[in-house]
């Protein structure tokens, strides 16, 4: 699959997400879905603290290459807000 199929998967799969926390929680979906991402970002943060310095530091080398990478751009809040509605 190429890059751009994987973006376009990712975007599917996170419309799937919202759809998902909208037909649960409804119109305030929005808090819940921000309250889950928080939650995993911080398991993530803890598991990433228990890996040896050496792993942990190449993690966030190639965490940072991949960041700089063309279409690696983070989302304004504005455009999260316009997705989660």
């Amino acid at each position: 699959m190429s890059l751009a199929g994987l973006h376009e998967a990712a975007l599917a799969d996170g419309r799937h997400v919202r759809a998902g926390y909208v037909h649960v929680h409804g119109s305030r979906a929005q808090l819940p879905l921000i309250d889950r991402i928080a939650e995993l970002e911080a398991r993530h943060a803890a598991l990433l603290a228990q890996l040896p310095d050496q792993t942990r530091q190449h993690f966030r080398r190639r965490h940072a290459e991949a960041s700089e990478a063309p279409g690696a751009e983070i989302p304004t809040c504005a455009a999260i807000s316009e997705f989660l509605q």
